[in-house]
């Protein structure tokens, strides 16, 4: 498993129980389904259909390869996808029978989908919130400037994340036309220099940089802030202790995170691991991992088995929500210095660390 950029840590189920998976954090699966087939009995091998072991001795037509479209050697798009194919196989999503259950969004998303090529299974998503005091606020804030906003010095928090910049460049985008942001996660230096100053700026206002969502719900439950920024996760858990809160995304939008199961170019068990994503992707597997771990599912057919489980899960975290929901999230994606346009004038994530020690040190 990967992540598409940064998030939550990623979430490992282990099929131990058929309808019951054990939720637990973990790191990513490099060696795939590893966890899962203790018990090989030949080795999987990546091109030919070989029988690997007992979880997927029945699955001998499973193939990994994948027909890869041509993309100008020059170009940027061509060098992402090299740099990619290098690392992860392509995935054939013919072999994963939910993939056409999943919103369209996250059938072919940039964040796993190049030139065509699917290098990635979606698995979960969500968007970055204001969440507010009812208490303080009786309407929700229209603006994500409220979080800069200096009458409300000392009672803000936000996550301790770099990727923070964006949300400031996705502020200035819309109010500070004269910027040319058109991309938070792909700024120049001047518009990151806009960025960061805008965070500088924010610096007295906190109260705290939160780590951990548990942080933030303890900042909220305790009344030491009435303003941030959160995940879904934090307002149903907020909301289910009684705590009066509640969260909208403002007028100019707001970043987001989406999952992605990835599958290593020297995996020993592919087969093993197309399994895994067709299980991890069932509407019912994915419905108990959204409520687990306060995600939403891409898959459509999700909601209803969400509601079977918890009632009003599926629109608290709004995986029935319409397209125009998600045209107005920005998904996070690594800031390189190649701008996508043919130019390496943008900041690399590096720069980002390093801009993020000097905001919040």
């Amino acid at each position: 498993s990967t992540h598409a950029a940064w998030g939550p840590e990623p979430v490992t189920i282990s099929p131990t129980t058929e309808g019951s998976p054990k939720a637990a954090k973990s790191r990513p699966i490099r060696r795939d389904a590893t966890m899962m087939t203790r018990s090989c009995r030949k080795r999987c091998d990546r091109r030919t259909c070989a029988l690997a072991c007992r979880e997927c001795a029945s699955q001998c037509d499973l193939a990994t390869t994948a027909t890869r479209t041509t993309a100008h050697r020059r170009s940027p798009q061509f060098r992402r996808a090299a740099n990619v194919a290098t690392r992860y196989e392509p995935v054939n999503v013919d072999l994963v029978p939910d993939w056409k259950n999943f919103g369209s969004q996250f059938k072919g998303p940039s964040f796993n989908t190049i030139n065509g090529i699917h290098y990635g299974v979606s698995l979960q998503w969500g968007p970055n919130v204001l969440l507010y005091s009812k208490t303080q606020f009786p309407s929700a804030p229209t603006s994500w400037k409220t979080l800069y906003d200096s009458k409300y010095k000392g009672q803000v928090t936000v996550p301790n994340n770099p990727i923070q910049i964006a949300d400031a460049a996705l502020y200035l985008m819309k109010t500070q036309s004269s910027l040319g942001i058109t991309d938070p996660y792909e700024l120049t230096q001047s518009q990151f220099d806009a960025a960061v100053n805008l965070l500088k700026q924010q610096r007295p206002l906190i109260k705290k940089y939160w780590d951990l969502a548990s942080q933030e719900i303890s900042l909220f439950t305790n009344h030491d802030v009435v303003i941030g920024a959160a995940w879904p996760y934090q307002t149903n858990t907020l909301q289910a202790a009684n705590v009066s809160v509640a969260d909208t995304i403002p007028t100019e939008g707001a970043t987001g995170w989406a999952d992605t199961w990835m599958l290593g170019t020297k995996a020993p068990h592919p087969n093993c691991a197309y399994q895994w994503y067709k299980w991890i992707s069932t509407p019912h597997v994915q419905a108990q991992q959204a409520i687990f771990f306060g995600e939403t599912p891409v898959n459509s057919k999700a909601c209803d088995e969400m509601e079977k489980l918890q009632a009003g899960s599926c629109a608290q975290y709004h995986a029935n929500a319409p397209a125009s929901y998600f045209s107005t999230i920005k998904f996070w994606k690594t800031p390189l210095a190649d701008c996508g346009n043919g130019k390496s004038e943008c900041m690399p994530y590096s720069k980002w660390q390093t801009a993020w020690t000097s905001i919040t040190g």
